[in-house]
């Protein structure tokens, strides 16, 4: 019995090992007909949330996940996680792959904001909240004072040394200290502004050794008229960064002497800085198999959406000026701007030079467009009542949007080869390849030039313009 078991064991042993033989021998055979085609097996469709490593706790980190570089952080380690778990997946495969991204947000936030408007008695001694007012000498006090509805607080041509000290403040990076001035009748440089790290907060310390004040007067314009009342602007902004981490106070001190003093004026007393937030979302990558090795790819989200106009006019009024969010509607020359117009319980845009005397130049101007992959330009044109051709379509990719800079942009005709300038009887749609502005930043206008006198009145009429991936 032992021996017959030995006996199947050599059988088998000798099957396999033929078996084997035929398939090494197959994989080396040129000529094998069974191998050219080739027939794939397991094409899965998988909808997936990414598994694997992230550069930073929970998401990629914004700008990570570009579109446009090959080498981009997520995409290399979305395919790395595909490929080590999806590796049987052949041609043919799809997946969508859910990942977080880490956006930072940063906003501006007013950390201190001194405006002085509140319930005053003209003339009195300036009292709020935390801010110390204190008199060395002369018995001379910052006092409140308005103007034209504006209150602030002011020394004017007084003998004697007083201090205007801020709450302490505890500075973070990017913090900004800036505040409003207006000096007059100078007779002397009565103003410094000082800043301190080491003031206890009690008026006995003010001018004590220890308190060291620094002088950042010279970071600021407070100069005025020897002869004349001065006038309330921003002096200037001074960065506190070297004070990151500490505790700060502000002073405005005030010393006039005979014959050397000056009227001033402080007012908008702001510290300025920024706050960060992270933001977690939650983004979707396409990833394809479309070669014979198993080997995912994967195509990162585009911000930029696919549609970035699709303007139908529908929500105008008949015979009023088009004003569209974002949009320009500019008259360069004359007095006539783009309108709506309807016939047909359709809306659209529409100019006509006909009883305008002068030169007529009028640009309907599309925001700033951030073109993404394969986009284009459709609209549908028609020219009613042609006596001559009053209509061009251009692109700029240096205007700034400014209305009054439109002349000075370059501007590229990209009018339609194929526009048909003697229609006069229905919309004709039109499409434009802006393909080789991917990536750029660009302007569309719609421009219309007549001239009763001269005889071009053409009426011009626009609808449905669309930009974005074709339809």
């Amino acid at each position: 019995m032992k021996e017959k078991k030995i006996e199947d064991m050599k059988k088998i042993l000798l099957a396999t090992a033929a078996l084997a033989l035929v398939f090494t021998a197959c994989n080396h055979e040129p000529e094998f007909d069974g191998l050219k085609e080739y027939h794939p097996g397991n094409v899965v469709k998988l909808d997936l949330t990414y598994e694997g490593d992230y550069t930073s706790a929970g998401g990629f980190v914004e700008g990570e996940d570009n579109p446009e570089d090959e080498k981009a952080k997520a995409k290399e380690n979305i395919e790395s996680w595909l490929n080590s778990n999806y590796y049987s997946a052949e041609k043919g495969s799809e997946a969508v792959v859910k990942y977080n991204l880490i956006k930072i947000k940063t906003t501006e936030v007013v950390k201190m904001n001194e405006d002085f408007q509140r319930n005053i008695v003209k003339n009195d001694k300036t009292e709020i909240d935390g801010w110390l007012n204190y008199s060395i000498s002369g018995d001379l006090y910052w006092t409140d004072n308005i103007y034209s509805g504006n209150i602030y607080t002011q020394v004017s041509q007084k003998v004697g040394e007083t201090w205007f000290i801020s709450p302490k403040h505890n500075v973070k990076k990017g913090d900004v200290f800036s505040f409003s001035v207006s000096v007059g009748k100078k007779k002397a440089d009565c103003l410094k502004v000082l800043i301190a790290d080491d003031f206890s907060g009690s008026s006995t310390d003010i001018k004590s050794k220890y308190t060291h004040w620094k002088d950042i007067t010279s970071n600021f314009e407070v100069d005025g008229p020897a002869d004349n009342y001065g006038t309330m602007a921003t002096a200037g902004t001074f960065s506190l960064d070297e004070y990151v981490g500490s505790e700060i106070n502000i002073a405005f001190q005030y010393v006039g002497t005979a014959g050397a003093d000056a009227i001033v004026q402080i007012d908008n007393i702001n510290i300025t800085g920024t706050e960060t937030a992270k933001e977690t979302v939650v983004k979707t990558a396409a990833a394809t198999v479309d070669n014979d090795n198993s080997s995912w790819t994967v195509t990162l989200p585009s911000d930029i959406p696919d549609v970035l106009v699709d303007e139908d006019f529908e929500a105008g009024e008949d015979k009023k000026d088009i004003a569209l969010e974002g949009w320009n509607n500019i008259k360069l020359k004359g007095k006539y701007a783009w309108q709506y117009s309807s016939y047909s319980n359709n809306r659209y845009a529409s100019l006509s030079a006909f009883k305008h005397e002068d030169d007529l130049e009028t640009y309907l101007i599309t925001p700033a467009l951030a073109l993404g992959k394969d986009m284009v330009l459709n609209f549908d044109f028609e020219y009613r009542y042609n006596v001559g051709d009053v209509f061009t379509l251009l692109l700029s990719t240096d205007f700034d949007g400014e209305p009054t800079n439109v002349a000075d942009a370059t501007w590229k005709d990209i009018t339609p080869q194929n526009l048909d300038k003697d229609n006069d009887k229905k919309f004709t749609s039109y499409s434009v390849d802006l393909r080789e502005y991917t990536g750029e930043s660009i302007y569309i206008a719609f421009r219309y030039i007549g001239n009763a006198t001269n005889g071009l009145t053409t009426t011009c009429q626009i609808d449905n313009i669309y930009v974005g991936i074709p339809k």
